[in-house]
């Protein structure tokens, strides 16, 4: 699956594209969104195998993407999954935007 197709892809393009609307509407600047960078990277599996292997210390015997969508039983409950981002993340946004 990639990257672009899953729920985080989908959460933080909708984080960049309402903080870019608050900018238009002055309700942040522009200089804070340019500014704000939430710490994130998502490798695939390949370029995180290659850093595996070369620091020579471990080894992979499987690696794969998974689809987590087999094992929801439920429809995705949106609001507390937005929880989850806020705990995670919130901090940074705080610090960022309350200036």
């Amino acid at each position: 699956m990639p990257y672009s197709e899953t729920a985080n892809a989908f959460v933080y393009d909708c984080m960049a594209a309402i903080l870019y609307n608050m900018a238009k509407e002055g309700l942040i600047s522009e200089a804070q969104v340019d500014a704000f960078n939430l710490p994130l990277y998502f490798c695939p599996p390949g370029e995180f195998s290659a850093v595996v292997e070369k620091n020579g210390n471990f080894s992979i015997e499987v690696i794969g993407l998974t689809n987590p969508s087999p094992w929801v039983e439920d429809r995705i409950d949106i609001a507390e999954y937005i929880k989850h981002i806020k705990a995670a993340k919130g901090g940074d946004v705080e610090q960022t935007f309350s200036k």
